[in-house]
């Protein structure tokens, strides 16, 4: 069987990159200091190699007595100079729009009582796809009581090597999903395998 001689040196480097570091640790501080304020980390993980970094999180903020907002990070963040990103760079940029797609399909619209979901909104910005969408819990004790909104975000984006994916669930605003998401993006932009920590 013939061998694919860029098939065999993309494997050659992952095997490589992964027996240099790339082990389960701790979040660095550049990932802690993206928790939203207030949010309580729960599954944190992270690997690093020479060529890469991951690092992952959910999180979770408590509003009232009994409603909490919720939040997943994903990051992925390359060595832009080496030859692994070289090869997979692409790939990742063209898998960009699968990953839109996935997030845009997966908001339900409409009146699920006691639940209503408002069409959703979709943002472009300069690193990525963001989507909004408010969400009305009716009331439904007895008497009358006022209704609890609350918003669903999510965001996919890509600033050099970094690739990043958030959600935002149960937040009181949209802006408040798209604040984090802005310092998400800023601080991703920053961020590489040599300077991510750890």
């Amino acid at each position: 069987m013939k061998r694919n001689p860029s098939r065999w040196l993309l494997c050659l480097m992952v095997v490589a990159s992964l027996s240099q570091g790339a082990a389960a640790a701790a979040l660095p501080a550049a990932i802690v200091a993206l928790v939203p304020a207030g949010a309580q980390i729960s599954s944190p993980t992270f690997a690093k190699s020479r060529f890469f970094a991951d690092a992952a999180f959910s999180a979770e903020k408590k509003l009232s007595a009994n409603h909490n907002a919720t939040y997943n990070f994903h990051l992925l963040c390359n060595d832009t100079r080496s030859p692994l990103w070289k090869m997979q760079g692409p790939i990742y940029q063209a898998d960009m729009a699968n990953k839109i797609n996935a997030k845009r399909k997966s908001f339900s619209v409409g009146t699920n009582p006691p639940i209503t979901y408002d069409p959703v909104v979709e943002t472009k910005y300069p690193w990525g796809t963001g989507f909004t969408q408010r969400v009305v819990h009716h009331y439904m004790g007895a008497g009358i009581g006022p209704d609890t909104i609350e918003y669903h975000a999510e965001y996919v984006g890509m600033i050099g090597g970094s690739i990043f994916e958030l959600s935002a669930n149960g937040v009181p605003s949209a802006t408040e999903a798209y604040q984090w998401a802005k310092i998400v993006a800023e601080k991703a932009g920053t961020l590489n395998p040599a300077n991510i920590g750890n």
